[in-house]
């Protein structure tokens, strides 16, 4: 029973305990505090700088683990510069790392008390810190100088379930023995572990005879419970205590972290609110230097955010820099890209994907061994992620060896996989030997991966098989094939995926045979867009168009994914004779033969400004006068007049051309008469009239028609709008009658039929009579 206490306790401490982790309320006080004494000073910016020639990755962690142990221990350094070493070194989470900190902390003597007290601070700081160091913790409580900052680190193990340490506090703070000071240190640490032990110890303290010890204890309740209404009230919180006694000690918990979490969320509250007025008093000293150019200002505010304390600021500064540089502003240029390589490796996790991100987007000299270095000992997959990602960005041929090291790394995460082999593409992308390269070192980790004992190893080994993709190493061909059938859909898709970026249309066969008989649909999908990457619309024309049909394709997404790549794959066809083929199998689908219309009239332009011969573009000019006529009539029965006019224009002007004598004919008389109507149902009645008052004046035969057509459609709108009518009145219809009708009668060039003039003025009569009542409707 007490053994499952126990573990119950755990697992509520590690869910809800809480420290002085970076972002706690706390810390964020802690912070405050200190940045409203320090808020204009700066420290001076400290770049490591890696070798030029690029050493093995290795040799960059480790001197890098060099560099931070030197600012860790040595006399020279500041307060600032030690702790935030240490915590570059708790956050590693690597032996290397930890060995370091193991060996400055049992380093005998005092020297290093002030390298220990950073550690200690880290530790406390740390929202993980590894367990191993709660041992050494405990044995500095008795050195004065740093058993503040070890009760604190001791309180952050507590708080996520080490009971060692809680006994450890437990047992320091009722020592009357020791100095007050170390009890103190250990009392106020206590107030991070929510117990019911450790508060009836606190408020057994507080009748302490030492009354520091009693104000300790006092404060470390507040802490751990929130009720800030009961400070200095020691009765107040032996009746609290006695009140809670009957509880167990999950539901005694459950009642503690409601008062806590809502006396936190006002101290958090009144932080947020003091370091947004803080933050907000940079940005507009930031934002007034800008816009007064004064150099000097803004190179001292961009520093005093890229060295401030607060991570948050570390990262604005960060921001600060990127948007200078892509806005063409003025920063301190050395300084500020000295001291984002050296954030790569902070302490905070949002910092140093920052950083990184800066560093390949500004392509910062010196940025890839920065990168590498971090990449290769990097805790948190997300950042390494970033750090990867990055690394691919600078298109270094260097950073090779390394990407290859990190593809084999048999406990590498399958986010970062992938980013590691995206990183080797872009860099092998444009270098025969390195495609080549890259590829046999992509296979060779798939298979790697799929003779693994991991859990994902198939869902590896397919990322790797895309990967190999966009390098188009057409040797792998026989390999991928097999893969197009295994039984592991993440395989089949990665294959399909990588047949494809092949383009090679030999391919399209085999591919579209495996599709036909794929089960899932997520596959299918997959197969699909690998077709579509070979690019070539003949060869795969068919298959693709297939599955976008209900008679092929049942699954709705799969049709949809299947119809955005046949139009996607129309830009490749090689021939406008495929396309005509799509133009007459689809003439019973409008929506989708306008599709391949519009591809088929691309095709044809294209071909006409390559060609060369004078006849050969002739005839493909006319082919392609044809082919706007045909999709504006089809865009006519889509309910589109605009775009339906543009295209008869356009094929009227290659048989008219402007300003040249014409010769009519059957063909140009008809596209007259469908240009006027598709400008009439686009209401483009200004644009109607110009096009008749100048047809009319080169076409003699054009002009009767023409006229015919605004008097028709001037009559039907009319007529639909109930003038002299015994219908209800449309006012929209009736106001689009008019527009047309001053339209034609106010351009004083236009020729119109003398009977087509007179209706149009007999029409407007009406429409102003029935407006105005004289001719009532029968209804409004």
């Amino acid at each position: 029973m007490a053994a499952h206490q126990s573990s119950e306790q755990t697992k509520i401490q590690r869910r809800d305990g809480v420290m002085e982790s970076r972002g706690s309320t706390v810390a964020k006080v802690r912070w405050v505090s200190m940045m409203v004494a320090a808020i204009l000073l700066a420290i001076a910016p400290r770049a490591y700088t890696a070798d030029s020639t690029l050493p093995p990755a290795g040799q960059l962690v480790q001197e890098n683990l060099d560099h931070l142990r030197a600012e860790l221990t040595s006399a020279n350094s500041t307060t600032t510069i030690r702790d935030e070493a240490a915590r570059r070194l708790v956050s590693r989470h690597t032996s290397d790392a930890d060995a370091i900190l193991t060996q400055v902390l049992t380093e005998p003597g005092n020297a290093m008390d002030p390298a220990k007290l950073s550690i200690a601070r880290a530790l406390a700081d740390a929202p993980d810190p590894e367990p191993r160091f709660e041992e050494r913790m405990a044995s500095l409580m008795g050195n004065r100088t740093v058993a503040e900052g070890a009760a604190a680190a001791l309180g952050r193990f507590a708080a996520t379930g080490n009971l060692r340490a809680q006994q450890t506090l437990l047992a320091t703070a009722q020592d009357s023995a020791l100095p007050a000071a170390i009890r103190d240190s250990a009392i106020r640490a206590l107030g991070n572990v929510v117990n019911q032990t450790v508060a009836n110890t606190l408020v057994g303290l507080l009748n302490d005879p030492r009354s520091a010890v009693g104000l300790a204890a006092n404060d470390a309740l507040i802490q751990m419970t929130g009720r800030a209404d009961l400070n200095h009230n020691y009765p107040g919180w032996r009746q609290w205590s006695a009140q809670r006694q009957g509880l167990n000690d999950i539901a005694w918990r459950e009642q503690v972290l409601q008062s806590r979490s809502a006396h936190q969320e006002s101290q958090l509250r009144s932080t947020n609110g003091t370091e947004a007025a803080l933050k907000a008093i940079l940005d507009k000293l930031y934002a007034d230097a800008q816009q007064r150019k004064d150099e000097a200002a803004v190179k001292s505010l961009i520093l005093q955010y890229l060295n401030s304390g607060d991570p948050t600021l570390r990262a604005n500064g960060i921001d600060l820099v990127n948007n200078a540089f892509l806005g063409g502003q003025t920063y301190p240029t050395i300084e500020a890209h000295a001291k984002i390589k050296e954030l790569v490796g902070d302490s905070d996790p949002t910092v140093r994907q920052r950083a990184a991100e800066t560093l390949a987007k500004l392509n910062i000299e010196g940025a890839l061994p920065v990168l590498i270095t971090q990449a290769a000992q990097e805790p948190d997959p997300a950042v390494e992620q970033v750090l990867v990602a990055s690394i691919g960005q600078l298109h270094d041929k260097r950073a090779v060896g390394f990407l290859e090291q990190r593809l084999n790394s048999p406990a590498i995460a399958l986010a970062v996989a992938s980013k590691v082999a995206d990183a080797l593409d872009l860099i092998a992308a444009d270098d025969a030997d390195m495609r080549a390269q890259g590829a046999g070192q992509l296979w060779i980790a798939a298979q790697r991966a799929a003779n693994s004992n991991r859990p994902d190893g198939v869902q590896l080994q397919a990322i790797y098989v895309q990967a190999m993709g966009p390098l188009s190493e057409a040797s792998y061909a026989s390999k991928y094939l097999p893969l197009l059938s295994d039984p592991h859909p993440e395989l089949r898709i990665a294959a399909f995926h990588a047949m494809g970026e092949l383009h090679d249309p030999n391919w399209a066969y085999q591919m579209a045979q495996k599709l036909s008989n794929e089960g899932s649909p997520q596959v299918r999908i997959a197969a699909i867009e690998g077709l579509g990457e070979i690019g070539n619309f003949e060869s795969v024309a068919r298959a693709i168009y297939d599955e976008s049909t209900v008679a092929n394709e049942l699954e709705k997404n799969v049709r949809a994914k299947a119809w955005d790549v046949f139009q996607q794959s129309l830009r490749t066809a090689q021939s406008a004779s495929a396309l005509q083929y799509w133009v007459d199998q689809l003439q019973n689908q409008p929506d989708r033969q306008i599709v391949v219309l519009e591809a088929i009239m691309n095709k044809l332009q294209l071909d006409a400004q390559n060609a060369t011969d004078s006849q050969k573009r002739k005839d493909l000019l006319d082919n392609l006068a044809s082919y706007q006529q045909t999709a504006g009539k089809t865009y006519m029965d889509l309910k589109n007049p605009q775009r339906a006019a543009v295209l008869f224009r356009q094929a009227l002007d290659h048989y008219e051309p402007p300003g040249a004598l014409i010769q009519p004919n059957q063909v140009t008389l008809t596209l007259v008469n469908q240009l006027m109507k598709a400008l009439l149902d686009a209401k483009e009645y200004d644009q109607a009239v110009r096009f008749a008052r100048e047809e009319s004046a080169r076409n003699e035969s054009a002009f009767r028609g023409l006229s015919a057509a605004i008097r028709n459609r001037a009559d039907e709108l009319a007529t639909a709008g109930g003038a002299n009518q015994d219908r209800p009145i449309n006012r929209l219809a009736l106001a689009d009658a008019t527009k047309l009708i001053d339209a034609a009668q106010s351009d004083p060039n236009l020729k119109l039929a003398a009977n087509d003039k007179d209706s149009l003025a007999r029409i407007k009569s009406d429409i102003q009579d029935t407006l105005a009542g004289r001719r009532r409707p029968f209804s409004e």
